[in-house]
C-alpha cells in the first residue's frame, strides 16, 4: 500500500462525509442497515477512480473490514453513544472528556479501516479518464450491489436500501461534476 495514497483515501473520505446529506445517509445504512461506512466509502471511491470492484477484491474487502468494524469500531461506537446518556455522578467524575477521548480513538479506527481497504486497491487507477460524476454515481451503485453480494446480504436490497444507496451516490458525487 502507497502511505501517500491511503491518505488520500482517507482525506477523500472526509471531504465526502462533510458534504451535504452524506453522513445522515451513512449512519441511516450503519444504524438501520448493518452496513460498514468505511466499505460504502471504498466502494465510491473505487468508482471515482474508475475501478470495478471485482467479486474476488470486494470478498476480501468484507473479510477485511466488517470484523474490524464489528470487533473494534463498533465496540469504540458503542461505548461512546454509553458516555453520550452518562449519569450525573459520571458526568461530574469527567465522562465528557472520556466520551471525547473514545470518539477520537473511533475515528483512528475507522482511519485503520480506510487503510486496510486502501491496501486492496490498484496502485494506480486505470488509465484514461477518470469517470465523470454521473459514471461515477453509476459506478459506486454496481459496487455497492458487489459489497451486498459478497457480505452475503443481497437479499436485504430492498426498496429502502435501494434508496438510500441511490441517495448516497448522489450525494457523494453531487459536487464533483466539472464544466
Amino acid at each position: 500500500m502507497n502511505d501517500a495514497r491511503a491518505q488520500d483515501f482517507w482525506a477523500w473520505s472526509l471531504d465526502r462525509y462533510a458534504r451535504p446529506g452524506v453522513e445522515e445517509t451513512l449512519l441511516v445504512l450503519q444504524d438501520r442497515r448493518g452496513l460498514d461506512v468505511c466499505l460504502l466509502l471504498w466502494c465510491a471511491w473505487r468508482a471515482e477512480r474508475g475501478d470495478v470492484v471485482d467479486r474476488r477484491i470486494m470478498a476480501q474487502a468484507v473479510a477485511l473490514a466488517e470484523p474490524w468494524s464489528r470487533e473494534v469500531t463498533g465496540r469504540l461506537r458503542a461505548v461512546r453513544r454509553a458516555l453520550k446518556t452518562a449519569r450525573p455522578e459520571a458526568v461530574a467524575a469527567g465522562a465528557p472528556a472520556l466520551r471525547e477521548a473514545v470518539g477520537k480513538l473511533e475515528l483512528e479506527a475507522e482511519r485503520a479501516a480506510c487503510a486496510m481497504l486502501d491496501g486492496l486497491a490498484p496502485e494506480a487507477p486505470p488509465t484514461g479518464a477518470s469517470p465523470d460524476a454521473a459514471d461515477a454515481g453509476t459506478q459506486a451503485r454496481r459496487n455497492f450491489a458487489a459489497y451486498l453480494a459478497a457480505a452475503g446480504r443481497a437479499s436485504e436490497a430492498d426498496a429502502e436500501i435501494r434508496a438510500l444507496l441511490d441517495a448516497l451516490a448522489a450525494r457523494l458525487f453531487a459536487c464533483s461534476a466539472g464544466p
